[in-house]
């Protein structure tokens, strides 16, 4: 039989369906049939619960949406036919798949129900073999076709940033080649010393935003790997503090470093922290206004340690502030002319920061952020 067949081929995934967020859904008004699928279910390693018609399922579903539906068709109050039309006109439920329980094997009643969205059928009484393979195999179907849907929303949002982002760099890095040209042939070399310093941050910007954009994509297609240990989150500090010393002093910033004064360890994956760290630590003195200060400082919750970044300059209206997540918005600021970018960093160190079981959030008021994060204290 070449369902079976495809079911065998399937034996090496089967860790593939042990996941916490699948929920079979077993609607049938005989209560032994009920009690013979959670059983089944549950002895693969699948969570279930069941509802007597239609209208149960309905009401339950407004608490537990379901990965799949096993579904009887003749019931009292609403059958297995009404159900699945009132589900594939709710967002939330058409793409859950169906598959109708019956003992009617009249071809009719099969088309009808294939016609209404339903992906198999099972004929009562139950083969506890076919039932299972009927299972995996449209469970495995419907979440290879939700990762595929997920991977093309990451593959839009990755194109949208690229295009957006290393277009500007690298017109601006081609038009800056173009003028270290003109100046050396004009043998300016005060003018050309400084363009090469505007060339080599321009530089850095572009490389700091592709490795930004490499570790958020590895992130979503999930080949990011955390190694945890215990690391010193107070150099970590003070060693991106130090890698900035040129542009701190540039804009004359004060830096109130509350971290130099313990050397605290926090249970992280060393690279993660260290992305966090350098993504608000520059973001902080890009937004700091001239003369003004950034404040770093933490105090203990519990088994963790709650980190704040505070700078002064950063003009932050709310509106804004819920489309700072989301990679294919834009979230540049007209009113400060030299921030550009997409924002990737922040996106990252949010994730980051989760990965590592922390929270991220920001305050932001007038013209102050504070970038607000938690980290597991040292093991």
């Amino acid at each position: 039989m070449e369902l079976v067949s495809d079911f065998q081929n399937m034996r090496n995934l089967e860790s593939f369906f042990q996941k916490p967020d699948i929920l079979i859904s077993i609607v049938d008004d005989d209560s032994v049939n009920r009690r013979f699928l959670s059983t089944l279910m549950r002895s693969e390693g699948f969570e279930s619960f069941t509802a007597e018609n239609g209208l149960d399922a309905l009401e339950k579903y407004k608490v537990n949406v379901p990965t799949l539906i096993l579904l009887d068709i003749n019931m009292p109050e609403m059958d297995g036919f009404e159900l699945i039309e009132n589900l594939k006109k709710n967002s939330h439920y058409m793409d859950i798949p169906v598959i109708f329980l019956s003992t009617n094997d009249d071809v009719d009643n099969r088309v009808q129900g294939l016609k209404l969205g339903g992906v198999d059928f099972i004929s009562k009484p139950f083969s506890e073999e076919e039932v299972m393979t009927r299972v995996k195999v449209h469970l495995h179907n419907f979440l290879l076709q939700r990762q595929l849907k997920e991977l093309n929303e990451i593959k839009n949002k990755f194109f949208s940033v690229v295009s957006k982002d290393m277009k500007n760099n690298l017109s601006h890095i081609i038009e800056g080649l173009g003028h270290l040209q003109d100046l050396a042939e004009m043998n300016d070399m005060k003018s050309l010393k400084e363009a090469i310093l505007h060339q080599q941050r321009l530089n850095t910007k572009t490389n700091h935003f592709l490795k930004n954009l490499i570790d958020w994509s590895s992130i979503q297609v999930k080949t990011y790997t955390l190694h945890f240990s215990n690391v010193s989150l107070s150099k970590t500090i003070q060693n991106s503090l130090d890698f900035y010393t040129s542009d701190i002093k540039k804009k004359h910033i004060k830096v109130n470093n509350q971290f130099s004064e313990k050397n605290l360890l926090v249970n992280v994956d060393e690279y993660s922290l260290k992305v966090i760290v350098d993504n608000l630590v520059s973001n902080a003195i890009k937004f700091t206004n001239y003369e003004e200060s950034i404040d770093l400082s933490y105090k203990f919750q519990e088994d963790q340690i709650l980190v704040s970044i505070t700078n002064r300059g950063m003009y932050f209206p709310q509106s804004r502030l819920k489309n700072l997540f989301q990679i294919d918005k834009d979230t540049s600021n007209p009113k400060i002319e030299e921030e550009k970018g997409s924002g990737l960093g922040l996106i990252l160190c949010k994730e980051l920061v989760s990965k590592n079981g922390g929270e991220f959030s920001i305050d932001a008021y007038e013209e102050t952020t504070k970038i607000i994060f938690t980290l597991n204290r040292e093991k």
